[in-house]
């Protein structure tokens, strides 16, 4: 019984020390807007973003994972391919901070401890909520447009490939879509509407987009004294 005993809390510790490895990164990229001002192109560095990230490793499948990123939003209709658009001709950008949290999921397994019994690569699928602050326009007593700050929510959606360097270190490279709950990130439509600028607005309900491209390095830590793979 205590042999019994005893195996179980080997297992146990195992499975537990295994779960205790910990990733620290940053990352560096660029970043767009998608919505009624500017090209609207889906792919398009037009500014920089970069943040940090933190990752919780349950296996070697799935771990937890938290950023907080900044981003330049920046729109210039005169980049557009849409005349109603270059017509208009505004620009503008601010500063975006977003906190996410979510899941990362391997492709394949992926084991970040000294032993190595998986492959040192995997390209992998990640799922976020997040809250960030940024700028949207109202009218002042005077009839003109200010700016004013705002918080929002969105669901980070990404796709990435990652693989191990040397010692502890790693990098990541990933593209991350978020789709936000809201439709002012460029322009509050009913504050626009009263304006000379609501030529070329699409009127139809469409939330905006913000994407992100770039590169992380990673250094690793908590590593498990002791391995058992995830089937």
């Amino acid at each position: 019984m205590n042999k019994l005993f005893c195996s179980l809390m080997l297992i146990l510790t195992c499975y537990i020390s295994n779960a205790q490895i910990y990733e620290l990164g940053i990352k560096f990229g660029g970043a767009n807007f998608v919505g009624d001002l500017g090209d609207n192109k889906i792919l398009d560095l037009e500014t920089v973003s970069f943040g940090g990230i933190l990752k919780y490793n349950l296996n070697d499948r799935i771990a937890l994972r938290a950023d907080i990123n900044y981003y330049n939003i920046s729109y210039n209709d005169l980049d557009s391919d849409d005349q109603s658009r270059v017509k208009r001709g505004l620009v503008s950008d601010y500063n975006l901070i977003q906190f996410a949290g979510g899941i990362e999921v391997n492709f394949y397994s992926y084991n970040l401890s000294e032993y190595n019994i998986t492959q040192n690569y995997t390209p992998y699928f990640l799922f976020q909520f997040s809250t960030f602050t940024y700028s949207t326009f109202r009218l002042d007593d005077s009839t003109k447009l200010e700016p004013y700050e705002k918080i929002g929510f969105s669901v980070p959606i990404g796709i990435g490939f990652k693989g191990r360097l040397k010692n502890n270190w790693a990098f990541a490279i990933e593209f991350t879509a978020n789709y936000t709950f809201h439709d002012d990130l460029d322009i509050d439509k009913d504050v626009f509407a009263k304006t000379t600028y609501a030529e070329g607005i699409d009127q139809a309900n469409k939330n905006d987009w913000f994407m992100n491209t770039g590169a992380t390095l990673i250094y690793t830590f908590g590593r498990a004294p002791c391995y058992i793979k995830t089937n």
